[in-house]
């Protein structure tokens, strides 16, 4: 039997992401990338919190292996600080908190 707190919905997954939920069905029509989902029907869609934060891991792990990143940083290029939150706080130090907070 499913239990609620280990699913979200479309609406809860655009939140933790920050960004609007037409651009998560916009990324499930075009076939995008997304952490998979248990459907049930057309509008009718949850998703594991476990496989979404493994997502957010493994996107993650890609972009910081990404050679391409790593040379925004270099002269000419971005600044290589990460991208900062209203709060101070990184995306990864975000993410890890959520992660240490579900571990609890």
């Amino acid at each position: 039997m499913l239990n609620k707190a280990e699913y979200i919905t479309i609406n809860e997954l655009a939140e933790m992401l920050g960004i609007s939920t037409s651009l998560i069905f916009k990324m499930q029509r075009e076939g995008r990338d997304l952490p998979p989902c248990v459907s049930f029907g057309d509008r009718c869609k949850r998703f594991s919190r476990e496989k979404v934060d493994a997502w957010l891991l493994a996107k993650e792990k890609k972009c910081e292996a990404d050679p391409a990143m790593k040379k925004l940083g270099e002269k000419g290029g971005r600044p290589a600080s990460p991208r900062q939150h209203k709060k101070g706080k990184t995306k990864k130090d975000r993410v890890e908190e959520r992660l240490a907070g579900l571990a609890t």
